[in-house]
């Protein structure tokens, strides 16, 4: 319906549809029996698409169009290399980074806001610069760049008052990744081995018009022979990729900011075969249904990370306070700048007290900005209000049972799970300074 609504309206109502399955996707995923809540509009990405489009993408139009017309094709060619080996790389590692930063925005658990901080033109330079030692590394720095890039986003998040922290350096992933770079080489060679079986005769020295002798059935076969070589890459490459992803979930460690709370870390426990099971059905789907059933492969890809994502050690989430920071109020990707956001009146705000008996009274009061976000949150709903969890859920069984230590199935997925009712709501409002 999605797909058929964003036809129908030249793409204006893929905002509000990439909305609703982010809000859907989001609160499907669980953590300790409370789901997550995702807060994103679609008025906030449309807003961003236009900002990037009118302000980036169409000056950069405008701009070639210039240099074609006024300086020749030669300087309109060496405009075109530096938007390809330049801009367009940079330009994608910042809407990479402000993209997550948007979403981890609009992203809470128990009322608890996540956040991204950190510089997205630092992260930026350090991706144009590794993608720039790729070939003169012959793709060795491949392992490096993806753990150092990972450790640049991991290093600057938290989720309220507790930061996350990247423990880890490149070389457990080199030995898989050795095994894929000479299983590559091999490719290859057989790959330049077939389409010179597949051309026969034909390319003789003593003959300059050889090529003209190809018929449309060898560049067929041809065709056929580089699309399989790329299929089976990515096929082999997904051993490779479950131990890089196995690797950054167990490196990343949760610090919460109280004293005498020890820290926890992720781990996460995918293999190469599940990868491949899960990597061809979900082609399989989007390209079949001509892209009307990607949420669904986009849901069963998240129902298994999520499935086998867990926390090694001790993990008190009552040890994690809300994050007084301000969100990004701008739309996603480039268009996530930071403007200055400002109160439009003094805050009220409606608090969740508990009372004796079981019982909930509501107390309101003004109270600063910065005290209002630390209080509000949202408690963990007790025996009468929790809503069974289905047989998505998997390790969960609708039990939330802390344990001081030891692997923990943390999260699960379970899709047709209704959202839990909000406790508790802040009337501060942002506004963009011009």
């Amino acid at each position: 319906m999605n797909t058929v609504l964003a036809v129908l309206t030249l793409g204006i109502y893929s905002f509000w549809g990439r909305t609703e399955i982010r809000k859907r996707l989001w609160s499907s995923v669980r953590l300790y029996d409370e789901p997550l809540a995702y807060h994103g509009t679609p008025r906030e990405l449309m807003r961003g698409f236009f900002a990037v489009l009118l302000a980036v993408l169409l000056p950069l139009f405008l701009a070639g169009i210039f240099v074609s017309a006024y300086f020749g094709q030669a300087t309109a060619g060496a405009y075109q290399l530096g938007l390809i080996g330049v801009l367009y790389p940079i330009l994608t590692a910042i809407a990479f980074y402000r993209g997550r930063r948007y979403r981890l925005s609009r992203t809470s658990w128990r009322g608890i806001r996540a956040s991204l901080t950190g510089s997205a033109g630092g992260y930026a330079a350090f991706s144009w610069l590794t993608m720039c030692a790729i070939p003169l590394t012959l793709f060795w720095i491949m392992p490096y760049r993806a753990v150092e890039l990972q450790r640049a986003i991991v290093s600057d998040t938290t989720l309220g008052n507790a930061r996350l922290r990247f423990e880890g350096t490149s070389a457990p992933v080199y030995k898989r990744y050795a095994l894929l770079w000479f299983g590559t080489l091999l490719l290859v060679f057989g790959t330049l081995v077939g389409v010179a079986w597949l051309l026969g005769g034909r390319a003789q020295p003593s003959n300059p018009f050889w090529w003209a002798s190809i018929r449309a059935r060898d560049i067929a076969s041809i065709i056929a022979l580089c699309i399989g070589a790329v299929v089976l890459w990515s096929l082999t490459s997904s051993f490779y990729y479950a131990r890089l992803y196995n690797y950054l979930a167990h490196a990343t460690v949760i610090t919460p900011d109280r004293p005498g709370v020890e820290p926890a870390r992720f781990a996460l426990d995918v293999t190469g075969k599940r990868i491949i099971w899960l990597f061809v059905t979900n082609m399989l789907i989007t390209y079949l249904s001509l892209y009307v059933l990607k949420p669904v492969a986009m849901a069963r890809a998240m129902k298994y990370y999520a499935d086998n994502l867990a926390i090694v050690g001790p993990f008190d989430p009552a040890s994690i306070g809300q994050n007084t920071s301000l969100f990004d109020p701008a739309g996603e990707g480039l268009a996530g700048f930071r403007p200055r956001c400002v109160l439009t009146r003094p805050p009220r705000m409606a608090m969740r007290c508990r009372a004796t008996g079981g019982r909930a009274a509501t107390a309101t009061a003004a109270v600063p900005r910065a005290a209002a976000l630390q209080s509000c949150s949202i408690p963990t709903a007790s025996p009468s209000e929790t809503t069974p969890v289905s047989s998505w859920c998997g390790p969960m069984q609708g039990s939330a049972v802390q344990r001081p230590s030891g692997r923990m199935p943390a999260t699960s997925f379970c899709l047709r799970m209704p959202r839990l009712p909000r406790r508790c709501s802040s009337p501060i409002r942002h506004s963009q300074k011009r």
